[in-house]
Protein backbone atom coordinates (compact mmCIF):
# COMPACT_ATOMS: atom_id res chain seq x y z
CA UNK A 1 0.00 0.00 0.00
CA UNK A 2 0.89 3.44 -0.74
CA UNK A 3 1.68 6.12 2.30
CA UNK A 4 -0.45 9.03 2.80
CA UNK A 5 1.95 11.34 1.31
CA UNK A 6 2.25 9.48 -1.78
CA UNK A 7 -1.88 9.28 -2.42
CA UNK A 8 -1.47 13.24 -1.06
CA UNK A 9 0.83 13.89 -3.93
CA UNK A 10 -0.98 11.74 -6.62
CA UNK A 11 -4.45 13.51 -5.82
CA UNK A 12 -2.89 17.18 -5.94
CA UNK A 13 -2.98 17.42 -9.21
CA UNK A 14 -6.85 16.60 -9.30
CA UNK A 15 -7.39 19.09 -6.51
CA UNK A 16 -5.70 21.63 -8.33
CA UNK A 17 -7.92 20.71 -11.63
CA UNK A 18 -11.29 21.27 -8.94
CA UNK A 19 -9.97 24.61 -7.33
CA UNK A 20 -9.83 26.03 -10.93
CA UNK A 21 -12.73 24.45 -12.11
CA UNK A 22 -14.86 26.08 -9.18
CA UNK A 23 -12.90 29.23 -9.53
CA UNK A 24 -14.27 29.18 -13.17
CA UNK A 25 -17.57 28.39 -12.56
CA UNK A 26 -17.85 30.98 -9.59
CA UNK A 27 -16.64 33.59 -11.99
CA UNK A 28 -19.27 32.54 -14.55
CA UNK A 29 -21.89 32.81 -11.98
CA UNK A 30 -20.83 36.17 -11.10
CA UNK A 31 -21.04 36.91 -14.95
CA UNK A 32 -24.69 35.49 -15.26
CA UNK A 33 -25.93 37.11 -12.08
CA UNK A 34 -24.48 40.65 -13.21
CA UNK A 35 -25.92 40.38 -16.80
CA UNK A 36 -29.34 39.09 -15.27
CA UNK A 37 -29.33 41.96 -12.31
CA UNK A 38 -30.49 40.30 -8.81
CA UNK A 39 -32.75 37.85 -8.31
CA UNK A 40 -35.80 38.72 -6.72
CA UNK A 41 -37.16 36.15 -4.51
CA UNK A 42 -40.88 34.64 -5.82
CA UNK A 43 -43.58 35.34 -3.08
CA UNK A 44 -42.80 39.49 -3.59
CA UNK A 45 -46.16 39.79 -5.75
CA UNK A 46 -43.94 41.03 -8.85
CA UNK A 47 -44.39 37.67 -10.65
CA UNK A 48 -48.20 37.90 -9.91
CA UNK A 49 -48.49 41.86 -11.21
CA UNK A 50 -46.51 41.05 -14.27
CA UNK A 51 -49.19 37.90 -14.76
CA UNK A 52 -51.63 39.98 -14.38
CA UNK A 53 -50.23 43.19 -16.96
CA UNK A 54 -49.67 40.07 -18.90
CA UNK A 55 -53.14 38.70 -19.39
CA UNK A 56 -54.11 42.54 -19.71
CA UNK A 57 -51.97 42.99 -22.81
CA UNK A 58 -52.84 40.21 -24.38
CA UNK A 59 -56.73 41.54 -24.12
CA UNK A 60 -56.17 44.42 -25.67
CA UNK A 61 -54.18 42.93 -28.05
CA UNK A 62 -56.98 40.84 -29.24
CA UNK A 63 -59.59 43.99 -28.67
CA UNK A 64 -57.48 45.95 -31.23
CA UNK A 65 -57.13 42.64 -33.43
CA UNK A 66 -60.78 42.63 -33.39
CA UNK A 67 -61.28 46.66 -33.77
CA UNK A 68 -58.58 46.54 -36.81
CA UNK A 69 -60.58 43.42 -38.47
CA UNK A 70 -63.99 45.76 -38.14
CA UNK A 71 -62.21 49.08 -39.47
CA UNK A 72 -60.90 46.86 -42.70
CA UNK A 73 -64.38 45.56 -43.17
CA UNK A 74 -65.78 49.02 -43.10
CA UNK A 75 -63.41 50.46 -45.44
CA UNK A 76 -63.58 47.92 -47.92
CA UNK A 77 -67.85 48.35 -47.68
CA UNK A 78 -67.00 52.19 -48.33
CA UNK A 79 -64.61 51.72 -50.96
CA UNK A 80 -67.50 49.23 -52.47
CA UNK A 81 -70.13 52.24 -52.15
CA UNK A 82 -67.75 54.62 -53.69
CA UNK A 83 -67.13 52.46 -56.61
CA UNK A 84 -71.25 52.32 -56.97
CA UNK A 85 -71.15 56.10 -56.46
CA UNK A 86 -68.64 56.59 -59.16
CA UNK A 87 -70.50 54.60 -61.40
CA UNK A 88 -73.74 56.57 -60.77
CA UNK A 89 -72.17 59.53 -61.29
CA UNK A 90 -70.76 58.63 -64.47
CA UNK A 91 -74.32 57.37 -66.15
CA UNK A 92 -76.06 59.88 -64.58
CA UNK A 93 -73.75 62.70 -66.27
CA UNK A 94 -74.16 60.58 -69.62
CA UNK A 95 -78.14 60.82 -69.54
CA UNK A 96 -77.51 64.58 -68.59
CA UNK A 97 -75.04 65.47 -71.68
CA UNK A 98 -78.00 63.40 -73.90
CA UNK A 99 -80.63 65.04 -72.26
CA UNK A 100 -78.91 68.47 -72.85
CA UNK A 101 -78.08 67.33 -76.62
CA UNK A 102 -81.79 66.43 -76.88
CA UNK A 103 -83.24 69.91 -75.58
CA UNK A 104 -80.53 71.57 -77.71
CA UNK A 105 -81.48 69.87 -80.93
CA UNK A 106 -85.36 70.40 -80.51
CA UNK A 107 -84.59 74.23 -80.00
CA UNK A 108 -82.68 74.65 -83.22
CA UNK A 109 -85.74 73.11 -85.28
Amino acid sequence: MESQGDLASLLKPFHERAKLAEDRLAMLEAALQAKQGPKVPADSGIIDSLLELRAKLETAKAEQLAERKKAEQELATSASEVKKLQYQVLHLKRSLEEADKRICAAQEN
